[in-house]
């Protein structure tokens, strides 16, 4: 549905994670409407273990997000290196303890 790029963030000096729209789907609203609601759920938490929304916006027909940068290891990752199901699903009850 997008690419996601690693990022310097030139003004702050910082590296970040800039998530882009693939610009042929941009223009289909329901996958537009996704994107926008993947964007709204970090903007409206505020917890250590999740990345930081910094900006979102539309350029031209292109639909952007940028995010903080977290160093570490994906799930996709974690499962190849023989991690069990269930450590990943303590993970993500971590982040629904979000008060």
């Amino acid at each position: 549905m997008g690419k996601v790029y690693k990022v310097r963030n030139t003004i702050w000096d910082r590296i970040d994670v800039l998530k882009v729209l693939l610009p042929d789907l941009a223009e289909d609203p329901g996958l537009a409407d996704c994107f926008i609601r993947e964007i709204e759920l970090p903007a409206s938490l505020n917890h250590p273990n999740r990345a930081g929304l910094r900006a979102e916006f539309r350029l031209e027909n292109q639909l952007l997000v940028v995010m903080e940068f977290v160093e570490g290891t994906t799930l996709g990752e974690r499962s190849k290196a023989g991690v069990k199901i269930g450590e990943h699903l303590g993970v993500f009850r971590q982040g629904r303890q979000i008060k």
